[in-house]
């Protein structure tokens, strides 16, 4: 008798995939990653198929929120070119993040390599300003 393995979870994630498929859902969360040191607060964001430009970070609420959100559209052929299939659509990504210690806004960063974004926001004294603030997404 041949015994053959078995994922599991193979049914939960196939059902997964269905209902998200019946959503079509265009606006998705990103993946990230929050870590710190005594300086400051580094988050990585998962941001594949997204350039620099497609994307608008900011430190919102006194410092204490990081939004992050991502737009591009899909590149349309010629008129001259017949579309046999196409599973790629605009897609928008959206999350806003609750930061655990209030950051110095004026001094936030972002660098953008290979689909992948990480934030650089320096914790802030308790006596800082409230305002917020956009952050300039760079290429490396």
């Amino acid at each position: 008798m041949i015994m053959m393995r078995t994922n599991p979870f193979r049914q939960v994630e196939s059902l997964a995939n269905h209902v998200e498929s019946m959503f079509d859902a265009k606006t998705r969360t990103p993946r990230l990653d929050i870590s710190e040191n005594d300086e400051e607060l580094i988050v990585t964001i998962d941001a594949p198929g997204y350039e620099a430009d497609d994307l608008r970070i900011s430190v919102e609420n006194a410092g204490k929120t990081l939004t992050i959100h991502g737009e591009r559209t899909t590149e349309t052929t010629d008129e001259n070119t017949e579309q046999i299939w196409q599973e790629r659509h605009s897609q928008t990504i959206k999350r806003e993040v609750p930061l655990p210690t209030k950051v110095n806004q004026n001094e936030a960063t972002a660098e953008h390599s290979n689909g992948v974004v990480t934030i650089s926001l320096p914790k802030a004294s308790p006596d800082s300003e409230d305002n917020t603030i956009q952050i300039e997404v760079q290429d490396e």
